[in-house]
């Protein structure tokens, strides 16, 4: 692995963990440095306030472009490894709130697009659409209010959510509006038995309901009318209705809405697969792709499509091990969802 801050090259760093993140603005990455205070290197990228660039590559592949967010010293008379920690460059959008210069807080006749840039303007970040999601992100919102108490990034993922945009990030630190690539082909296939794999399959069943209905009200101008859209969870078999409201948004988005409140209720079915290595086909293991599992020992009897969203990457100077933090591609995408266990 390659760590630098700046355009220094770190060498006696220990117990790396890197999590890379899909549905989130950042990518976070914490390790342990021998800190030497009289290097005038180490002086220089470790001081505190500083928010250095950092950058980590692994097998030729770049993972995270950053800053340094949080150091912690020690002293005593045992010599220790100082704790350093950080985020994606975007992952400042999730700690402030949008900035006085790109005021008002009321946008009329914006699209996600318009209002996502204005908003990280201040901030010096840019921010990339993908083509799959260029119409959405570029058709407008009659209004939007961005209360002043929150942040950037839950303000832009409330409007995203109503599209059915992915607000996520890129390994340059850019902002992405996107969609998943649930229909590639996977890049693993597991199965029970291997003996450098552990897999657990959680479901969580209280937080999900039978019937997800999503209200909107009319506008008090008269341009927006009321509506209401329903969705069903085919993993729930009983009586279990929940109502949510739209706060924002056109007629159409309503439906959307009522979809992605749904993907939320099927985040309670979760595959997490662990592994001893960093790299499957020669390649480091990414969020955004896909596996396949089978295993009767976790009620998946037949080959099962999996989207990976989290891959936390954990190592230190003897092993490599990652785990994978896996949904239902339906999680994602806007397909009707099938009970995988029927």
């Amino acid at each position: 692995m390659i760590l630098k801050i700046g355009t220094r090259k770190l060498d006696l760093y220990n117990d790396v963990a890197i999590s890379l993140q899909y549905d989130s603005v950042a990518s976070s990455y914490q390790f342990r440095f021998y800190f030497d205070p009289e290097n005038a290197d180490h002086k220089a990228m470790f001081t505190p306030g500083s928010y250095a660039p950092v950058t980590i590559e692994h097998n030729g592949e770049l993972l995270i472009t950053g800053v340094l967010l949080e150091q912690t010293f020690k002293s005593g008379p045992v010599r220790e490894l100082m704790s350093v920690s950080g985020y994606s460059k975007t992952g400042v959008l999730q700690d402030c709130e949008i900035p006085t210069s790109a005021y008002p807080l009321q946008a009329n006749g914006l699209s996600l697009k318009q209002i996502a840039e204005k908003a990280i303007k201040p901030f010096g970040l840019k921010l990339l659409v993908d083509a799959s999601v260029s119409k959405e992100a570029a058709s407008v919102f009659n209004k939007s209010t961005c209360d002043d108490k929150q942040s950037v990034r839950s303000y832009l993922c409330e409007l995203a959510n109503q599209k059915h945009i992915i607000v996520s990030h890129d390994e340059k630190g850019n902002l992405l509006l996107t969609k998943e690539q649930t229909t590639q082909a996977p890049v693993y296939d597991f199965t029970t038995g291997v003996p450098w794999v552990k897999m657990s399959l959680t479901f969580a069943g209280q937080n999900m309901h039978s019937q997800i209905s999503l209200l909107k009200q009319a506008s008090k101008s008269g341009k927006g009318n009321a509506g209401q859209a329903v969705i069903s969870n085919p993993y729930v078999t009983g009586f279990r209705p929940t109502t949510k409201r739209q706060t924002s948004g056109r007629d159409v988005d309503t439906s959307l809405g009522v979809r992605n409140v749904l993907s939320k209720e099927l985040k309670e079915l979760v595959l997490t697969i662990e592994l001893d290595r960093w790299v499957l086909n020669g390649k480091v293991i990414r969020p955004n792709t896909i596996v396949t599992a089978v295993c009767p020992d976790l009620h998946i009897y037949t080959k099962t499509r999996f989207f990976v969203a989290t891959v936390d990457l954990m190592g230190d100077n003897v092993n490599q091990t990652a785990k994978l933090t896996c949904y239902v591609p339906e999680v994602y995408n806007s397909d009707t969802p099938k009970n995988i266990f029927k």
